[in-house]
């Protein structure tokens, strides 16, 4: 018999024991792969109900690690990141050379009443909130170094002595007349620094009234959150939030009182999110199965995939945080596409005859293989980030690999075993259960063999266009705009505020949010990571050059609209400005200065411009007689050393003289991080010289150093991932179809759709934060299923006998249906997600949605010619 007439007969009846062929054709159970597949699918057909007992109780032991989940975000990052950078090295330096690192935690009480803040009632009502809260204990133990500080301390201070109690304050503020509260204010809080830390940037310093006001309460440090930043604790945040709530003008935003916010935003992300989603899947899936029994099977297997994820999570204690969200959507995918290529391939094997069964046995162990391929291969594509030095990324490349294989077990038995004991149970009663695979017939075989009929007239055009096409968006990688954070809070003006009902977005409205906004566009931050930045300047400090730098970059910062204003003020720290402070207060200084800028014409033209800027400096030099000075600038900073204690905080002096200086710029509360890392980086480069480096130190500059680092890095990463993926698959189809090559082949198609990404973000101007290029990263992992679901069926019908253009035809139109179903639906889950108000998840959304659709495009358009080429390469004896 001929090869071709033996697949003619094998198609009219074959069953043989060992035929996983989708169509009929022997295919040898030659390899180990193909002999497990066949034992497992024999096993789930047969005994349908005890797999489904033993599946369902292993998932009760997976789910129960529900109870275990941790929701807390991993964001740790490792430090070597950051250090590399020429930022981190100035943070370095700054932490080696500037012993300014306060090792205590502040928490801030923020008062706002309905009239003047400070008026008496309103100064006596904050100190007897701070009586309140020393009564507990935790509070009273916590405190340490400057215990309590505000404007109600700083006056009741003044008027009843340093060591007066918090009790004798009240009283002294209530006992002062009215001229003598007045006065006691202006002197406490015309200081502005002292006005900036404690007072809105409306306040002027001096002034008696104010809007509103903060007081700082500086505990022991209890924890250290992964952002480093220092926490009391919780217990004495507990008390500041409880007995603010019982008086109205007060508040704090600690975790505390951000609880409700962020269960808020939960919510809020399961009602805009979660509905539109489910509806779409079903929706898709009624269209792929057209059949309400299948739709509900596969959608359990669905459910369940995603309850192994999470039980994944909870039993391995990996804090759930950013996978909670992604991670489900990534199984949805992958499941629905599992699901759709069991129900598909099992109805093309009823299309030929077979019973519930038989046909089950043969489709199961058919795509079991394929399964195990895109579940290893996306593993690989997903272990590619455990190199990666962001703490939740090499975290879920862990996850969401075991939640794969999860799903593939869930899929090779649960499924398929109650979709026999529901087919058999419903055709005992008398109801046809053979239905046609999507793709098999109408237009959308038609629509599907395009791709074939492209390979058939032109395969060799196609692979070089296409090729082109993908290299010409790799190299678009370099254009992309590189961004440490994506940023976004909802406002009042995004829609997804104005939809109705529970869909509509209301966390912006919770009375944390609103203070959180009242407080980041009125006050400096409490934290002082990010209420400044630091712009170092190494070179010879003791040249007058140094300090026209220093002037430079307080004009730049003065222009800028991200610096803190108090009064109309930027008060910046320098040497500069305390030279200036000290000889506009101490005349014995300021002729000390005038007769070092005598002997050096740089530093007197320097002081002139100050001197223009400055009245009081100006007058104060005009009516200066400068004294003979032996020496330069060291004379001034020695002085300085001596009369200012601050001096050591912005100059630094080794036994070898002076060696850097530093600009100390406060900035404003609450501005996005890309836009203040930018803008600081701006001002350095107004300051810098030939002579002297200017590094601007924040967390913002420094957080973005390191994240483009590791933005950057991708390009490795996704080699890394190519590398692992053509491997594994190149060994699996050697030792499967007998050909190392075809694995070889599967890979590039992937290649081409990540430069399709590249370029579409790069079109739609999307930046590469550290997130999107994970993001990147993992449509490998999700892109390859669509070409081994292709490659391995073109295999096995060529294996069954079929000639390259009918394995390519049977292929795009029974897989590639199944494909278009997955798409479809995978597409539709994934797009929910550009609801969300949160540039992340949009951009996740709008990435993976891309990816999908050209992964589904490239997999039936321009890869068949690749298969066909490749299958005339190698087997040239096959008539194409």
């Amino acid at each position: 018999m001929s090869v071709r007439n033996e697949r003619t007969h094998n198609r009219s009846g074959y069953t043989g024991k060992y035929d996983t062929r989708p169509r009929g054709g022997t295919i040898a159970m030659s390899s180990p792969f193909a002999w497990l597949a066949d034992r497992v699918a024999g096993v789930t057909a047969k005994h349908d109900l005890l797999v489904i007992v033993v599946a369902l109780l292993l998932t009760g032991v997976a789910g129960a690690g529900v109870a275990n989940l941790d929701m807390a975000d991993q964001t740790s990052i490792d430090d070597e990141v950051f250090n590399t950078t020429e930022v981190g090295d100035g943070l370095q330096y700054l932490d080696k050379h500037y012993l300014d690192n306060e090792e205590t935690a502040v928490s801030s009480v923020y008062v706002r009443p309905e009239g003047n803040v400070l008026s008496r009632s309103s100064l006596v009502e904050t100190l007897s909130y701070q009586e309140e809260v020393l009564d507990n204990a935790t509070v009273t133990a916590e405190l340490t170094g400057p215990r309590i500080q505000g404007p109600p301390t700083l006056v009741g201070t003044h008027l009843a002595g340093d060591d007066a109690s918090v009790s004798e304050q009240r009283a002294a503020i209530e006992a002062a007349s009215d001229d003598e509260l007045r006065a006691a204010i202006a002197e406490t809080l015309g200081d502005p620094v002292v006005a900036g830390r404690y007072l809105p940037a409306s306040y002027d310093p001096g002034s008696v009234t104010a809007e509103s006001m903060r007081t700082q309460f500086t505990f022991a440090v209890a924890s250290v959150t992964q952002q480093q930043e220092p926490l009391p604790d919780e217990r004495a945040q507990q008390a500041l939030y409880d007995a603010a709530e019982d008086r109205p003008a007060l508040f704090t935003l600690g975790a505390v009182a951000e609880a409700d916010w962020s269960e808020q935003q939960i919510v809020d992300v399961f009602t805009l999110v979660v509905p539109p989603a489910l509806l779409l899947v079903v929706a898709v899936l009624a269209f792929a199965y057209r059949d309400i029994v299948d739709v509900i099977l596969g959608f359990t297997g669905v459910c369940v995939s995603v309850l192994w994820f999470f039980g994944i999570l909870g039993w391995l204690g990996i804090p759930a945080g950013f996978a909670s969200i992604v991670g489900p959507v990534l199984i949805v995918a992958l499941s629905i596409d599992f699901g759709l290529h069991v129900f598909m391939r099992h109805r093309e094997q009823r299309a030929g005859g077979d019973k519930v069964r038989p046909a089950m046995r043969r489709s199961t162990a058919s795509v079991m293989v394929a399964f195990l391929l895109v579940a290893v291969t996306a593993g690989v594509g997903f272990l590619a980030n455990i190199t990666n030095p962001v703490g939740f990324i090499r975290a879920f490349g862990l996850v969401i690999t075991l939640g794969v294989l999860a799903a593939v077990f869930v899929f090779v038995t649960l499924v398929p075993a109650l979709k026999v004991r529901v087919d058999t149970a419903l055709e005992s009663r008398g109801i046809d259960r053979r239905k046609t695979a999507l793709g098999t017939s109408g237009r959308l075989g038609g629509i599907l063999g395009s791709g074939v009929t492209l390979a058939r007239h032109g395969a060799l055009v196609v692979v070089v266009v296409s090729l082109v096409v993908g290299g010409a968006g790799l190299l678009t990688y370099d254009d992309l705009d590189r961004q440490g954070f994506q940023q976004s809070f909802v406002t009042d003006d995004d829609w997804q505020t104005d939809l109705p009902g529970p869909m509509g977005w209301t966390a912006h409205e919770t009375e944390f949010r609103q203070n959180q906004q009242y407080v980041q566009a009125n006050f400096r931050s409490d934290d002082d990571r990010e209420r400044r930045t630091t712009f170092l300047v190494r070179g010879d400090a003791t040249d007058p050059r140094a300090l026209a730098t220093i002037h430079r970059g307080t004009q730049a910062a003065r222009e800028s609209e991200m610096t803190f204003e108090q009064g109309g003020e930027v008060s910046v720290i320098s040497p500069l400005s305390l030279a200036v402070e000290t000889a506009v207060a101490d005349g014995d200084f300021a002729a000390l200065l005038a007769g070092v800028a005598e002997t050096d014409d740089q530093l007197d033209s320097l002081l002139s411009t100050v001197a223009e800027e400055n009245p009081a400096f100006a007058e104060r030099m005009a009516a200066t007689t400068p004294a003979d000075v032996d020496g330069g600038l060291p004379v001034v900073y020695d002085a300085l050393y001596e009369s200012r204690e601050q001096t050591g905080a912005v100059l630094e002096r080794t036994a070898d003289g002076y060696e850097s200086m530093r600009l100390v710029v406060p900035v404003e509360q609450g501005v996005d991080v890309d836009d203040r890392g930018e803008e600081m980086h701006g001002i350095a480069d107004e300051m810098a010289t030939e002579s002297d480096d200017v590094v601007p130190v924040d967390f913002a500059t420094v957080a973005n150093a390191g994240l483009g680092e590791i933005a950057d890095s991708i390009i490795w990463t996704m080699a890394l991932a190519f590398a692992g993926v053509a491997v594994v698959l190149a060994a699996t189809y050697r030792i499967e179809r007998g050909s190392a090559t075809l694995g070889i082949v599967t890979v590039v198609p992937i290649v081409l759709v990540v430069g399709a990404v590249f370029a579409s973000m790069a079109l739609l101007g999307l930046s590469l934060t550290f997130i999107t290029a994970f993001l990147v990263s993992i449509t490998i992992g999700l892109g390859i299923d669509y070409n081994i679901h292709v490659s391995d069926r073109f295999a096995h019908e060529l294996a069954a006998g079929a000639t390259p253009v009918e394995a390519l035809s049977t292929t795009v139109t029974g897989t590639g249906g199944a494909l278009l179903g997955s798409a479809l639906t995978s597409s539709a889950a994934f797009a929910t997600l550009l609801v969300h108000p949160s540039i992340v998840f949009q951009s996740f959304g709008f990435i993976v949605v891309v990816a999908l659709a050209l992964s589904f495009v490239v997999s039936v358009l321009v890869f068949p010619s690749m298969l066909l080429l490749w299958a005339r390469a190698v087997h040239p004896h096959q008539s194409a």
